[in-house]
């Protein structure tokens, strides 16, 4: 609206001018009408029209009677849409004429386009484009879309909101029919439309709305289906960070798969649930398969309840790659099994590792067994090629290898560690029948009650090579402890126990290394096979009078302990050598018997030979001996 009028031409300084400029600025600016009519008569688009003609309105298909009363109104014709130029006075309505009236108008086709997109609303737009994807920010919102729309792809920002970990780029399969919907790579809509899940390699288990660290959810069905479709079709499923909650047991497809969990230890299963295994690998007899960096735990620690957290049967071609499970009543049970371990820790568990009848072709490398309270590892039954590599075992309270009715087992390379906590187990026991079984590089250190325990008539035929075997405490404890066993073998270095070996009832063959024992051998037995000890410094307790030596290759200490042997006295001497540090004693010696003197003062002999028998017998010297 303008006051004055003037008409005066553009520059004018008239105040009226100035005046009426003033109303149309604010007509301009302020004004509720989309047109206002400026001081020199011309209609001129207001603020609030420019904002109207952002988003056009489609008043119908070009033909007479079509009414125009802003420049933001449009009409279709052959597949093109228009609007009023600017040189077109409003109001206007069409004639219908055709071709020369169209010509007064402006093709608009494209900013059509771009405001219905806006008008539908953030995300929607994109449903009426048949390339582009729609964007939904939950599962739920994924089953309501539309299987006709044009887009035939939809982005899903969440599980079940926006951000949560979950979701990714799915795509309308229009030609499925029949797949079911399993939770998170194939989504059936509400009108039965198949969004299948984009992606390859493995599947993401926060696809399924599997998450970390709610422990108030059992997410176990989440964590099946994420396993089935993974381990079955796509190689293996990803873990996310934080502990999981299952309260059923998870079962695996005979299938070639990885299982992976975040670096380093941050995927844990957790449950509280008794009497429930974790992880059932038992359908498993096939191909190759890894678990990686993956927890299993209960969720409140104290008891250990009945859990186990991984059990196998007859499982091939198993490898768990930094896996630890904490607090159970077992770590991993397996039997009939080929299975290996690489890096993996049992912790506070009663039992850290089962294995029954048989166990084969397995090996450990790098495991860690800590703090476990009745065993370490059972092995029972035929164990045929068994192996532990640079396994450690640290502050087992009872028994750390317990062998019961066990062959063929073998083991090597395992250390013990002693935590400072005082528990004093068996580091290795052997009970039932156990045969053919071997230990090599047995290595500990301050540790046990006993460091080696067969016993039994059913223990035989066992061999210990390459033990390193040494404590501190030198208190009611022994290096080698046999009773009632025959035909087993031990060679090695024994050291720093109250006894190196008490041998009771056995024939077992000995070939030690003894020092720094408060007694050297307790020996309450008979018809040794071998008694081969190198004893330096240590005495020798006797217990049975009716004792009878073998073979006793050297021997240095209490002389007055070998006066006790009844061999001696009634068959008059040793087979081999007796190292001594004084001529031997008025005793009877059989012809031949050799005593070495590990101490010659200068121009004493070095040792002496019995060459005629008699009481006490004729010795010489053999000073070149």
């Amino acid at each position: 609206m303008t006051t004055y009028n003037t008409g005066n031409p553009l520059g004018s300084v008239d105040p009226r001018d100035l005046y009426d400029n003033a109303e149309n600025l604010d007509d301009f600016s302020n004004g509720p009408l989309n047109f206002y009519t400026d001081r020199l008569g011309v209609s001129r688009e207001s603020l609030q029209g420019i904002r109207n003609a952002s988003q056009y309105q489609n008043i119908g298909a070009y033909g007479a009677g079509l009414v125009f009363t802003s420049y933001n109104q449009t009409f279709s014709y052959l597949g093109d849409f228009y609007a009023p130029s600017a040189g077109l006075t409003l109001p206007y309505t069409t004639t219908g004429a055709g071709a020369g009236e169209i010509a007064s108008f402006r093709s608009v086709g494209d900013a059509v386009l771009r405001s219905d997109l806006a008008a539908i609303g953030a995300g929607s737009g994109a449903a009426i484009i048949g390339r582009a994807s729609q964007v939904v920010g939950s599962q739920s919102a994924l089953k309501g879309l539309d299987k006709n729309a044009a887009s035939k792809h939809a982005f899903l920002t969440g599980y079940a909101s926006q951000g949560d970990g979950g979701g990714g780029a799915y795509y309308l399969d229009s030609a499925d029919i029949v797949s079911a919907d399993n939770g998170g790579t194939i989504i059936v809509a509400d009108d039965g439309g198949r969004w299948k899940l984009a992606f390859s390699g493995r599947v993401q288990a926060t696809v399924f709305g599997v998450f970390g660290g709610n422990l108030a959810t059992d997410y176990a069905s989440k964590v099946q289906s994420a396993v089935t479709v993974g381990c079955t079709s796509h190689g293996g499923v990803d873990f996310p960070a934080g502990p999981i909650r299952v309260d059923t047991t998870i079962t695996f497809p005979n299938t070639a798969f990885d299982l992976h969990g975040a670096s380093g230890t941050g995927t844990e299963f957790v449950t509280d649930v008794a009497s429930l295994t974790i992880l059932d690998f038992s359908a498993c007899n096939g191909p190759a398969k890894t678990v990686n960096n993956i927890g299993l735990s209960k969720i409140t620690g104290g008891t250990y309840g009945n859990i186990t957290a991984i059990k196998t049967f007859n499982t091939n071609g198993l490898l768990l790659n930094s896996v630890w499970a904490r607090g159970l009543a077992i770590g991993l049970q397996y039997h009939g099994s080929f299975i290996n371990m690489n890096q993996c820790v049992f912790e506070f568990c009663n039992i850290g590792v089962r294995c029954l009848t048989p166990c084969v072709e397995t090996a450990w490398i790098g495991t860690t067994f800590y703090k476990c309270e009745t065993s370490d590892v059972e092995l029972t039954g035929d164990n045929a090629t068994f192996a532990s590599s640079n396994s450690n075992h640290i502050g087992t309270r009872i028994v750390s290898w317990r062998l019961v009715d066990c062959i063929n087992a073998s083991i090597s390379q395992i250390s013990f560690i002693d935590d400072g906590t005082g528990f004093l187990p068996d580091l290795i026991n052997l009970s039932g029948n156990c045969s053919g079984n071997s230990f090599n590089n047995v290595t500990s250190s301050g540790y046990g009650k006993r460091a080696i325990a067969c016993i039994g008539s059913g223990v035989v035929r066992n061999r210990f090579t390459n033990l390193q075997l040494s404590n501190v405490a030198a208190t009611d404890n022994r290096g080698v402890f046999t009773s009632g066993t025959a035909g087993n073998y031990f060679e090695g270095n024994i050291s720093g126990y109250e006894a190196g070996v008490e041998a009771l009832n056995t024939s077992d063959e000995f070939n030690l290394r003894v020092t720094g024992c408060s007694v050297g051998q307790v020996i309450n037995t008979a018809d040794f096979s071998t008694w081969s000890i190198f004893n330096i410094g240590n005495t020798v307790d006797f217990d049975n009078t009716g004792t009878t030596i073998v073979n006793l290759k050297h021997f240095e200490g209490s002389r007055a302990g070998l006066a006790t042997i009844p061999f001696i006295l009634a068959n008059k001497g040793f087979s081999s050598i007796l190292e001594v540090t004084a001529f031997p004693a008025a005793l009877s010696w059989l012809i031949g018997d050799i005593a070495v003197n590990r101490s010659p003062a200068v121009g004493s002999p070095k040792g002496w030979v019995c060459t005629v028998s008699g009481t006490p017998g004729t010795w010489v010297s053999q000073g070149n001996l």
